[in-house]
C-alpha cells in the first residue's frame, strides 16, 4: 500500500475565528491547530463514508470517537460524519422487510479516560442542536449520544457493536511511561531530557516497545468491537525515520533548552526536571507497518495518507514575528499546560511558557524554526476495514 503524501497550506488568519470556551482561553490556538488538521483529513473521511457498505435493517448505525477532545471540534467531527452518512442513505435508500425505505438511526459514542469533563461535551451537543433548531435547519443532524470512559487500549464497547471507529490525534499518546526510562540505573534512563529529541537509543527503544504494545492492544480491541465490514479511521503523529527522532518541528527542541535553563537558574529542581518524561511517541512508518502486517488477516488497509506541514501552517501569513512566536507558544500552552502544571506547578509552568516564547521569537527571527523538513514529523491517517 503506497502512502499518499499531501502538503496542506492554510492562512494564519483562520486562527482568529476559533470560538473560546468561557472558562479557559488557553486552548485557543491548540484547538485551532487541531481544527486545521481535522479539516485537512475530512476528504479522507468522506471518501471512506462514500465507499462504506450501507447497513439496512440492522438497527442503529454506531459510530465511536475514541480519545475525543472535550471541545467543539469533537462535535463538529461527529456531526459531519453522521450528516454525510445520512445523505448517502437518502440518496441510496435501502428497504426493510416490509419494503419501506429506511434511513437508520445513529448512535454516537464519545470515549475518553475517566476524569474528563463529559458534561462540557454534552452541553456542546445541546448547543449545536439548539442552534440548528433556532436557525430552522430542517437537515439538522439527529443522533443519540453516549459517553464511554476508559482507555482505548482496552475494550470499551461490546463485541461486533460498532460500524465506524475514528480516533483523531490520540494514538501518539502512549498508555504509560516505560519503566526503564525512570530507572537511573537503566541504560534507557532519560534523566536530563524532557523530550525524546536528544535521548539515547536505549530510551527510544523503550518508548518504541511500549508504543508497539499499545498499538497491538488498540487493534485487538477494535477487532472485537467492529462488525464485519466495519471501518476505522485513525489519525496520529508519525515520523519518517526511527533515528533521528524528529516530530512536528524544531520548536519542540526549544522546550528542553528552556527547562535546562530553568534548572541551571534554580527555578526548578534538577530531580524534578529529570522525572518529567513525554507521554507522546510518534511511531516511525516502519513501526506502524510492522503492526499492520501482524493484523493482515483481520484488517484490510484501505488507504494510508501522509500529511505534512500541518502545524507550521499556523504561522503562515503572519508577518509579525512576535505574533508568530506567541501563536506557536500558545499551541504548546493549550496542549500541555495541564500536564506541566500537575508536574511542575503553576508558577514554574507560567515561567516556562514565557521563556519558551522568547526562545521561539529568536528562532523565528533567525529563520531557524523549520529548517530540517527532511526529518520533520507528520500526521498519518489510516483507513482500515474489518474483514
Amino acid at each position: 500500500m503506497e502512502i499518499l503524501e499531501l502538503m496542506i497550506k492554510r492562512p494564519a488568519a483562520y486562527i482568529e475565528q476559533v470560538t473560546l470556551t468561557p472558562e479557559d482561553g488557553r486552548g485557543r490556538y491548540a484547538r485551532t491547530a487541531e481544527r486545521y488538521v481535522l479539516n485537512a483529513f475530512l476528504p479522507v473521511v468522506y471518501d471512506l463514508i462514500d465507499h462504506m457498505s450501507l447497513q439496512v435493517g440492522s438497527g442503529a448505525i454506531a459510530i465511536a470517537d475514541l480519545g475525543c477532545s472535550m471541545s467543539p471540534n469533537t462535535i463538529t467531527n461527529m456531526e459531519s460524519i453522521i450528516k454525510r452518512l445520512s445523505e448517502r442513505y437518502r440518496a441510496n435508500p435501502g428497504r426493510d422487510s416490509e419494503g419501506s425505505e429506511e434511513v437508520p438511526e445513529f448512535q454516537a459514542f464519545f470515549n475518553e479516560l475517566q476524569g474528563h469533563d463529559f458534561n462540557t461535551l454534552f452541553q456542546l451537543i445541546n448547543i449545536s442542536k439548539t442552534t440548528a433548531a433556532e436557525q430552522g435547519d430542517g437537515e439538522a443532524v439527529q443522533y443519540f449520544a453516549s459517553a464511554v470512559t476508559g482507555s482505548f487500549y482496552d475494550r470499551v464497547l461490546p463485541s461486533s457493536s460498532v460500524h465506524l471507529v475514528m480516533s483523531s490525534l490520540a494514538l501518539h499518546w502512549i498508555s504509560k511511561i516505560p519503566t526503564a526510562v525512570l530507572d537511573s540505573n537503566s541504560p534507557a534512563y532519560n534523566g536530563g531530557h524532557t523530550d525524546l529529541h536528544r535521548s539515547s537509543r536505549a530510551t527510544l527503544d523503550a518508548y518504541a516497545e511500549q508504543a508497539e504494545k499499545d498499538l497491538v492492544d488498540f487493534l485487538s480491541a477494535r477487532a472485537a468491537e467492529l462488525v464485519t465490514g466495519g471501518s476505522m479511521f485513525l489519525v496520529f503523529g508519525a515520523r519518517d525515520h526511527y533515528i533521528p527522532y524528529r516530530v512536528v518541528d524544531e520548536s519542540f527542541e526549544a522546550h528542553e533548552t528552556v527547562w535546562n535553563e530553568l534548572a541551571q537558574e534554580g527555578e526548578v529542581a534538577e530531580d524534578l526536571r529529570d522525572s518529567f518524561n513525554p507521554l507522546t511517541y510518534y511511531r516511525s512508518f516502519s513501526e506502524v507497518d510492522k503492526v499492520l502486517h501482524a493484523f493482515r488477516s483481520v484488517f484490510e488497509v484501505v488507504t494510508k495518507t501522509l500529511f505534512r506541514n500541518l502545524i507550521s501552517i499556523c504561522l503562515q501569513g503572519e508577518s509579525d514575528v512576535k505574533k508568530r512566536a506567541h501563536m506557536c507558544a500558545s499551541i504548546t500552552r493549550g496542549m500541555y499546560s495541564n500536564i506541566l502544571e500537575s508536574h511542575f506547578g503553576e508558577r514554574v509552568t507560567s515561567l516556562f511558557m514565557h521563556r519558551l516564547q522568547q526562545h521561539l521569537l529568536e528562532r523565528i527571527k533567525s529563520n531557524n524554526i523549520y529548517a530540517d523538513r527532511a526529518h520533520q514529523g507528520c500526521f498519518l491517517s489510516l483507513v482500515l476495514r474489518r474483514k
